[in-house]
């Protein structure tokens, strides 16, 4: 059945009822580790930025040119072309977050978050020509899934633990770190929702996205065998205080259409 409908899919195009776009891209993307239910706590802020480029294959269910040059069509719908598409796309992104604080104690804590996935989303479309004399102008809006393969992530964390007196004094310090790959700990296939709004102009194509996933992401297995105590352990405390870890994201894309 899905072989069938792949064909029937490239069947359309080839007849000229449909279409298939290409778009080299380039994608600036963003990762964020969000703690708690209302996202209370960002780990290592937001929007941390990386680029990479990506290619999106886009099928058009109707050619849009062609809509342009059919004289069937009344007034009010020529002035508001719509078709629907559906965009595979898919590209590779690694993200360096990095957090420097205090814990409750006041003590200083460090930690780092490092991770690379490959991006895959899937997103069905809903485009409009607004001008009927422009048959190169089309917006559009789109909702879909992210597949997000994760290739690997480390956590590094350090910490100066504090002993004090009665009086509040320091008395003793002790340093204590610990540095793992800890790829095992983590989903390897997540799947996640995804929003987009784009434009194209000619062959240029722009697009806006963003995605999120609802499941926890929290690696619960690492704690007992991390050497940072959840006190000073900014990825073991902050899940403490707020017991939900999900992942999100997006990517501002700028390419342009090969076909």
């Amino acid at each position: 059945m899905k072989h069938l409908m792949f064909i029937l899919l490239v069947f359309a195009a080839l007849q000229g009822y449909a279409q298939m776009e290409i778009h080299l891209n380039l994608s600036q993307n963003f990762f964020n580790i969000n703690y708690g239910k209302d996202n209370d706590f960002f780990y290592g802020g937001t929007g941390n930025a990386t680029l990479s480029g990506a290619v999106d294959i886009q099928y058009n269910f109707i050619k849009h040119a062609r809509m342009k040059r059919d004289s069937s069509r009344s007034v009010r719908r020529m002035m508001f072309l719509t078709f629907p598409s559906l965009s595979l796309s898919g590209h590779y992104t690694s993200h360096h977050l990095i957090v420097n604080g205090f814990n409750a104690d006041d003590d200083p804590v460090h930690s780092e978050f490092e991770i690379a996935y490959l991006y895959l989303p899937v997103i069905f479309k809903y485009n409009a020509q607004p001008f009927v004399l422009d048959e190169h102008f089309v917006v559009g809006i789109g909702i879909g899934v992210a597949p997000t393969i994760l290739l690997n992530s480390r956590l590094d964390e350090s910490a100066l633990i504090n002993t004090r007196d009665a009086n509040g004094d320091i008395i003793n310090q002790q340093v204590v770190s610990d540095n793992k790959d800890v790829t095992q700990f983590g989903q390897k296939v997540l799947f996640n929702f995804v929003f987009e709004l784009s434009w194209s102009i000619g062959r240029v194509y722009v697009a806006q996205r963003s995605w999120f996933s609802l499941r926890d992401q929290f690696m619960s297995d690492l704690a007992g065998q991390w050497q940072v105590p959840a006190s000073h352990s900014v990825y073991l405390g902050a899940h403490d205080i707020w017991p939900k870890v999900t992942y999100g994201g997006g990517a501002f894309v700028i390419g342009l259409r090969i076909d």
